[in-house]
């Protein structure tokens, strides 16, 4: 069953640049996973310092291998130090 995950990011004043970037930089990667149905970083339109990550995966294992990647540990060091706060948000698909 598809698990897919919506977390809502709030950076620091001041870091959106970064976060901009390292998410771009990574996308292209997350998106290649073995596993990955959609992975796609967004920025608010109405709060600069907020970011939403939207990513599905066929099934939980998939998901668990994306948090032991490079791309992921790239978000680990490079932007968890700059949140504000992280809301992480887990749905299980319905129906095919």
């Amino acid at each position: 069953m598809a698990h897919a995950f919506a977390i809502t990011l709030r950076c620091r004043a001041g870091a959106a640049d970064t976060f901009r970037r390292v998410l771009g930089e990574i996308t292209p990667a997350c998106q290649a996973e073995p596993g990955s149905i959609v992975w796609q970083a967004h920025q608010s339109l109405e709060d600069g310092d907020v970011f939403l990550v939207y990513e599905t995966y066929v099934d939980e294992d998939a998901y668990a291998a994306h948090l032991a990647t490079p791309a992921f540990e790239r978000v680990e060091q490079e932007l968890f130090p700059l949140l504000v706060d992280r809301e992480v948000r887990a749905y299980a698909a319905i129906g095919g």
